[in-house]
């Protein structure tokens, strides 16, 4: 067992590009990608306190569903995430067991005993991959309900939930952070937020060089997919209280990457 640790620094003078895809640092040529055009996720059966369950898990298949209707070039390629209902008792991470039963798991932590990321943290998505290939085999997703109130219509001091799944949807695919302010995939978020609910074309072009006709995750390029070793990805703290336009806004910030542990 080797551990690592890989995080991306959130400067004010970052250059401009493209979109970024997250790599397996055992092999710089691999992009995180799942090996299929459909996923499945459950909702822990534990509800945000400001919302009923049934209506946070709608917004949230809302949210996956922004990435699910997709054209790369002319060619309409979609990519399926699939809600099995709620779950009870089940928590983040894998299982290398055989016998074991892994599900992509999204929760809501309103204890905030039970949240380990740190203050200012507001989402995280965990990946577990093969590092030698990239696929990726589970993925869960936890909000920070114990710290930020969410909403479905957040105003100036409250976090939109829509804002925050679309873009951890976007790493839940293996898209790592942009550096323009404008792109669904930005690292920060003020409280309010809602401009990355749609995604922007640079946004597209990321899922497109993954799951596209001639995508990272096509069969042709690995054949059948190998065994998977275990690993998963991170997040940072929040950056600071900024002004912007008079207003003292605090800046979310998403994720860095953080590698744990890699089996052989």
């Amino acid at each position: 067992m080797r551990v690592f640790v890989v995080c991306l620094a959130l400067l004010t003078s970052l250059p401009a590009g493209a979109y970024e895809l997250y790599k397996s640092p055992d092999n710089p040529d691999a992009s995180l990608h799942w090996r299929t055009d459909t996923v499945m996720l459950v909702f822990d059966d534990l509800a945000p306190e400001e919302l009923v369950s049934e209506v946070a898990a709608e917004e949230c298949e809302d949210s996956f569903a922004v990435w699910s209707q997709l054209t790369c070039g002319e060619v309409f390629s979609p990519f399926t995430f699939n809600f099995e209902g709620f779950i009870h008792g089940r928590q983040v991470g894998y299982n290398e067991d055989p016998s074991a039963t892994n599900e992509n798991l999204v929760i809501w932590i309103q204890d905030g005993a039970k949240w380990h990321h740190g203050p200012g943290v507001l989402a995280l998505t965990s990946l577990t991959y093969d590092t030698n290939t990239g696929q990726i085999v589970d993925g869960d997703l936890e909000m920070n309900d114990a710290e930020f109130f969410f909403s479905l219509s957040a105003n100036s001091s409250q976090v939109d939930v829509k804002n925050t799944i679309v873009h951890e949807a976007g790493h839940f695919l293996g898209l790592d952070h942009s550096f323009i302010p404008q792109f669904t995939m930005f690292a920060k978020a003020p409280f309010g937020e809602t401009t990355k609910r749609d995604l922007h074309p640079d946004d597209i072009a990321g899922f497109c060089a993954l799951y596209g006709p001639e995508g990272y995750s096509t069969l042709e390029q690995w054949g059948q997919s190998p065994p998977p070793s275990s690993c998963s990805v991170g997040l940072n703290k929040s950056g600071p209280w900024w002004p912007i336009g008079g207003v003292l806004l605090m800046l979310l910030v998403f994720r860095c990457v953080r590698g744990r542990a890699e089996l052989h």
